[in-house]
């Protein structure tokens, strides 16, 4: 066994553990442990969290959904809410150590409440076959699905081998031929000697085979072992044998058979070219045959490189505009949003009070915000034929549209520099669609603060504010601003506030808001709370994973390259070593020495530049491949030429 196809060995290894893992633990954030079913469900037709769990208790599956959270530490953590059980049994439970594996955040997995938004992405854990009819049962329900995926392992497994890491991969598999077929090559007279004492060449050749084989599994343990005692070290509750540690050993022994059956081949058609061992004696090797396969295998494996490459930094820069995008958008997206019951109007009668209460509580403890588009304003103009926006204090100075949120118990009127208005018409309006809030208040037991013509202010909007409703997708330059607080609404009009998404609670938590729904009694009318963030912020986490991810692959691509040129270059100056040493003792011009090497390197490097922009790669990206092959490949020859000794004229 030659000492190119070790380093081959322990390369195409290197490349297949980190492909493999980091393949393996994308695997394990998209899909937590394995689910069965990957659904989203996009409208519920007045379905409810309750009929969800119950078909899924009836099929004895547990469905799960997972958010990031800030962890309190600095950064964000994985958090796995679930809902029932499975008779199959997950990997994971509430409030028990998860059993997390690969270099990602920690999770955390607990209980999910009974204010759970329907609505959203789920995973079902479960036998295959109740999984499904759980999710057949749920579209038989009502609930429309925009998404439903099996989660199939092996196809999962499969798809390892048609994306761009595929390509990280194969340059291994190239190398890997290569340096076997090279290995079999100087072994010429052990082969000769086994085949004068009476082995046949079939014989020969499954020895060599099983030897390197041999060479090569033992490798392959080694290195799933270390990526086992690394996973153990920093995670205590890791298992290698879960979601993410079969994944990689799935792909390690499908790559480790791939790379075993290309060896045997080499080793083979080496043997057919040569099998007379009179020629193995003398030390004759399929020069032509090398060379073509290493010249062939480097430039196929320069355009895998590139390939790989450029659709990992393509999907990186994706990513990157995508989080930016995500980011901007979270800054506008904080805050808690309550979703309503549709209830008869007896039941909205009786808990009405509560309601009112729970918004008075709220208020008094500064964390209502809301911004309402009214497209029938009634506070600026009594026909309605006008549109305003309706907020609070706090959001107009967030809006750039105050300098200070004191409005107490007055109501500000906000005009556009480019309208003609009466004031008095305007204060008339303000407090006659007032006076309305005011009777409707009366009839669900609240009273309202009286107010006049002096507390209703008129004045001009600030040229640096745009005023942006919460419930619409757009900005209003043009509408006028009513700014007032949630203390002055009825509880039909904060109701309807919440119902549109115009009204969220800030700087409170989501287990707060539940607790102070129950202490108010106003429970029964909340379906549930959602957090507005946590959406964005599980988006920008799979993001910034994908960025990391695809910067890794274009990392690994770029040091493909360089380790690609160094095995040329090792495979070069092994069959020309003779004639090297000859040049070096006879001293020979460095252009005599070197020249093979520069012109294999312009000869390889000249085809993959040309196939570049047929394969999706950008000349440039191209370029700088190519340059660092060919320096690798010029760097790696000279060091070898730098070491010769008298014995390199020897046939190994």
């Amino acid at each position: 066994m030659h000492w190119t196809y070790k380093i081959a060995s322990i390369l195409a290894l290197a490349l297949i553990v980190v492909t493999g893992g980091l393949y393996a633990q994308n695997c394990e954030e998209t899909y937590p442990s394995g689910p069965q079913q990957d659904i989203i469900i996009s409208n519920t037709h007045n379905g409810t969290l309750s009929q969800l769990l119950n078909i899924a208790a009836s099929h004895r599956t547990m469905i799960a959904r997972y958010t990031f959270e800030p962890s309190g530490h600095g950064g964000n953590e994985r958090v796995i809410s679930v809902f029932g059980s499975t008779d199959d049994g997950a990997d994971f439970a509430a409030d028990q150590p998860y059993p997390d594996y690969g270099f990602s955040i920690r999770t955390r997995v607990r209980q999910g409440d009974d204010m759970t938004d329907p609505l959203g992405r789920w995973l079902v854990y479960g036998g295959k076959n109740d999984a499904e009819a759980m999710v057949n049962d749920v579209r038989a329900a009502g609930f429309e699905l925009a998404i439903c995926d099996g989660v199939d392992f092996p196809v999962l497994v499969s798809r390892f081998f048609s994306n761009s890491l595929a390509s990280i991969v194969f340059v291994g598999f190239i190398v890997v031929f290569v340096s076997a077929a090279l290995s079999a090559s100087v072994s010429s007279r052990m082969c000769a000697i086994q085949s004068l004492h009476g082995m046949n060449q079939p014989n020969i050749v499954i020895r060599q085979s099983l030897r390197h084989a041999a060479f090569f599994f033992g490798c392959s343990l080694t290195g799933w072992f270390a990526w086992a005692v690394l996973g153990l070290i920093f995670w205590p509750s890791a298992s290698p044998f879960g979601f993410a540690g079969r994944m990689l050993l799935s792909i390690m022994a499908i790559s480790a058979g791939v790379c075993l059956i290309l060896t045997s081949l080499a080793i083979a058609m080496v043997r057919i070219m040569v099998p007379h061992a009179l020629a193995l004696l003398k030390g004759r090797r399929p020069m032509r045959f090398l060379m073509a396969v290493s010249c062939i295998g480097a430039v196929t494996l320069l355009c895998l490189v590139n390939a790989s490459a450029g659709t990992s930094l393509s999907k990186l820069e994706q990513a990157q505009a995508s989080a930016k995008s995500l980011k901007q958008s979270q800054s506008s997206s904080r805050g808690l949003q309550l979703q309503l019951w549709y209830v008869s109007d007896q039941t909205r009668t009786t808990y009405m009070p509560n309601w009112n209460g729970f918004i008075k509580q709220s208020t008094d403890a500064e964390r209502i915000r809301f911004s309402s588009l009214d497209e029938t304003c009634t506070w600026v103009d009594a026909s309605g034929e006008s549109a305003c926006i309706i907020m609070d204090p706090q959001t107009a100075v967030q809006q750039h549209l105050m300098t200070s949120a004191s409005s107490g118990g007055s109501i500000t009127v906000l005009l556009p520099s480019d309208g003609q208005w009466d004031t008095g018409t305007l204060t008339d309006n303000v407090l006659t669609t007032y006076a309305l809030q005011q009777s409707q208040a009366m009839r669900e037991g609240t009273a309202l603060p009286p107010l006049d013509a002096r507390d209703v202010v008129v004045d001009v909007r600030s040229r640096d504010g745009v005023p942006t409703p919460f419930n619409a997708d757009a900005d209003y330059p043009h509408a006028p601003v009513i700014i007032m607080s949630a203390s002055l609404l009825s509880g039909d009009a904060t109701s309807a506030m919440v119902s549109t998404g115009a009204m969220i609670f800030d700087n409170v938590t989501r287990q707060q808001i539940i607790t102070d729904l129950d202490d108010s009694g106003a429970r029964p009318l909340v379906a549930s709370v959602v957090n507005r963030s946590d959406e964005i912020q599980t988006r920008l986490a799979r993001n910034l994973q994908e960025i990391a991810f695809f910067a890794t692959t274009a990392v690994i691509s770029f040091i493909c390259a360089i380790g690609s040129g160094i095995m040329v270059a090792l495979t070069l100056c092994t069959l020309r070593r003779q004639s090297m040493f000859v040049e070096y003792i006879h001293g020979a011009s460095i252009c005599l020495r070197f020249g093979p090497a520069m012109t294999l390197a312009v000869a390889l490097c000249a085809p993959a530049c040309l196939i570049s922009p047929f394969v999706g790669t950008s000349i440039m990206l191209s370029l700088s491949i190519t340059v660092m092959f060919a320096l690798a490949l010029l760097a790696t020859t000279v060091a070898y030429d730098s070491r010769l000794r008298a014995d390199s004229i020897k046939h190994p």
